[in-house]
Formats: C-alpha cells, sequence, structure tokens
C-alpha cells in the first residue's frame, strides 16, 4: 500500500466520529399506585392503600392505608389467655405507613399501624387501641409490565402493644399476643 493510501485511511479512521458513549439510564419515572387489602373485605371491613414509588429513590415504595376488619376467632386467641373466653375484636378503624425496599419484584420493609378497636365479651363493650410495628417480605407481580395490575402476597411479623389499659370485660383482662403473624395479598393498579 502506498503511503497516500496509507495516509488517506489514518485520516478516515482518526476522522471518525467516536461512538456516543452510551446513554446513561435515566431514572425511572415517579410510579403511583392504588390498592386494596383482600382479608379485611372477606372480614366484615374495607381497606384503601395508597402508594407512590418517587424517582427520587429508585426501588422504594412508600404507602399509606385506612382500614377495618373484625379479627377472626383464631386471631383473637393466639394470646392464650383469650382461648375459648368468648372475646371478640373489632378494629373500628385503622391507619398504617408502609416502607418497602425492592430488588426485582422481591420487597422487603415494614409498617407502622395504629388500630383503633372494640372488644366484646359476655354483652359488655369497651375500646383499645393498639400500636403494632411489623417487618414484612413479599413479591409484586406486574402480570402486564410496569402499568397496571399489580398483585402483591406478603408476610410479616413484629410486636404488637396496647396503648392504655387493656379492656377488663366480664371479670376477665383482654389479652393481646405479643406477636403479631400477618400474611395476606394486596391487589390493585400501578401508574
Amino acid at each position: 500500500m502506498s503511503t497516500r493510501a496509507c495516509l488517506v485511511a489514518l485520516f478516515v479512521l482518526v476522522s471518525r466520529p467516536v461512538a456516543a458513549a452510551p446513554a446513561r439510564r435515566s431514572a425511572p419515572p415517579t410510579r403511583v399506585s392504588v390498592a386494596t387489602d383482600l382479608a379485611p373485605w372477606a372480614l366484615d371491613g374495607f381497606s384503601v392503600i395508597g402508594a407512590v414509588e418517587p424517582a427520587a429513590w429508585p426501588r422504594w415504595r412508600l404507602g399509606a392505608e385506612l382500614w377495618s376488619m373484625r379479627l377472626p376467632r383464631f386471631a383473637v386467641e393466639l394470646a392464650g389467655a383469650n382461648a375459648g373466653e368468648g372475646w371478640r375484636h373489632d378494629v373500628t378503624i385503622a391507619g398504617t405507613l408502609y416502607v418497602d425496599r425492592f430488588v426485582g419484584g422481591w420487597h422487603v420493609g415494614g409498617f407502622v399501624n395504629a388500630m383503633r378497636a372494640r372488644i366484646e365479651r359476655g354483652g359488655a363493650s369497651a375500646p383499645l387501641h393498639v400500636l403494632e410495628v411489623i417487618g414484612r417480605v413479599g413479591y409484586r407481580w406486574l402480570p402486564f409490565g410496569p402499568r397496571g395490575l399489580a398483585i402483591d402476597p406478603w408476610l410479616g411479623l413484629g410486636p404488637q402493644v396496647a396503648l392504655g389499659a387493656r379492656p377488663v370485660l366480664d371479670g376477665e383482662r383482654y389479652a393481646l399476643a405479643p406477636v403479631q403473624l400477618v400474611a395476606t395479598v394486596h391487589v390493585g393498579a400501578r401508574f
């Protein structure tokens, strides 16, 4: 190859535009979701959940829930002192704040739950206020992609405490299990 041809080839190679560096991945957009917890609906209650996944905090979800329900007898009797005593525990209103961190579809996080309840036994009733701090793990399934239907089964465990005195009805004091186990499914839409 001649010197002139080599210089032309070198000029062409050097003067070619350098391929642009791959663009940085843009942060995912802020996502908002609305959902419901299926358990309260099956137990004479309701559930409304709102959550946000801020663009500034990728892989994090912050949420709030308003709910009510009648605890099933087995849940009331997890505190052994309540077994066979005829207690009824109705959560009249509860507020929950959630924080979750995602790794793929899996999430780990927790929530603080403040409940106002009505405890009944032997025809008498009394109020009860309870605070729970629960750690949880779950998996969010998005069957139609990042927007649309979201199905989120999860399992949680943590302490619960009465805020104030526990009711005494018909000569017996209502007991709370020191640790609460929660298993449920949230179903909703992600936008």
